[in-house]
């Protein structure tokens, strides 16, 4: 198992190649706190592979903490569409939903992310390279509501700290 990846922040909703951002960090208004994180990998699985991998709840489950996954949802070709989850900051429960908001098979899978401090969504593009798989995850993440709001510079801070280690761990996940 090989992986090769290159990581970095990109601050507010600009975008960080010159592709197309299906994410909703386009969306959010310009007075809304937001942030956008990007990793880009390589794996040795071929992308049918992690196309699979993709479709496991266990695999969204390395992506910012998250401690719980249940009520998984999926399609008739028994494709991820959706699940809750749990994150436990300082003994309290968090809880969100994230739903696929988009899917291109074996190319694009993205998951809208909303929580009760939180909305955002992750997104990941899918590049065959021969025997190997080129990963692209971002995620932006933006505050709801006033007290979200004053606390996102400190949660930027902690995603931002862990970033690297939690992508290397989504990617690695593929790659099984």
């Amino acid at each position: 198992m090989g992986v090769e990846c290159d990581s970095k922040k990109v601050g507010g909703v600009e975008a960080h190649e010159p592709r197309l951002i299906t994410s909703a960090a386009r969306n959010y208004r310009a007075d809304v706190a937001s942030e956008h994180f990007f990793h880009r990998a390589r794996v040795t699985n071929k992308v049918e592979r992690v196309w699979e991998e993709l479709q496991k709840p266990s695999t969204w489950k390395q992506i910012g903490g998250v401690d719980r996954i249940t009520d998984e949802q999926f399609d008739e070709h028994w494709e991820l569409v959706g699940y809750r989850f749990t994150i436990v900051v300082a003994g309290t429960d968090y809880h969100g939903m994230a739903t696929r908001t988009l899917a291109e098979r074996r190319k694009l899978m993205v998951m809208g992310i909303d929580s009760s401090q939180l909305m955002g969504e992750i997104e990941v593009v899918l590049s065959p390279d021969g025997e190997s798989t080129w990963i692209e995850l971002s995620l932006a993440m933006a505050s709801k509501g006033l007290l979200s709001a004053m606390l996102f510079p400190a949660v930027v801070k902690a995603v931002a700290g862990g970033f690297d280690a939690t992508a290397a761990e989504f990617v690695n996940s593929l790659s099984n």
